[in-house]
């Protein structure tokens, strides 16, 4: 049985609810998901040259096996406002850090 407003209409509003719910949610779980841990425990030192953007900068740390997806890394650091902050450098990096661990130990100096 479906709900009915005042004027005897359908209520499409609460009919959709779930639906919104739905579509708010499944990409909240994905960020989450994405933004987690590898779980690689060794240490790795990881080059990054000179001219690299934040995008560049995830992929690096994609191929490496350090983050889950180089994008998310990207998006993760023009939210917090940091992608034009990394700089050029040696880092130690481990895949035991989420992606803002790992922007924050970036934006140390480099080991070179």
């Amino acid at each position: 049985m479906s709900r009915t407003a005042p004027n005897g209409e359908p209520s499409y509003l609460q009919n959709a609810m779930p639906f919104v719910l739905l579509l708010l949610l499944v990409p909240m779980v994905v960020w989450w998901y994405l933004s987690r841990p590898t779980g690689l425990a060794t240490p790795l030192e990881v080059n990054i040259p000179a001219g690299m953007t934040a995008h560049d900068i995830g992929l690096l740390l994609k191929e490496k096996g350090l983050v889950r997806n180089g994008r998310v890394f990207a998006w993760t650091a023009r939210l917090h406002g940091q992608s034009e902050d990394l700089e050029a450098g040696i880092y130690l990096l481990n895949g035991t850090l989420t992606i803002p661990e790992i922007l924050r130990e970036l934006l140390r100096a480099p080991l070179q």
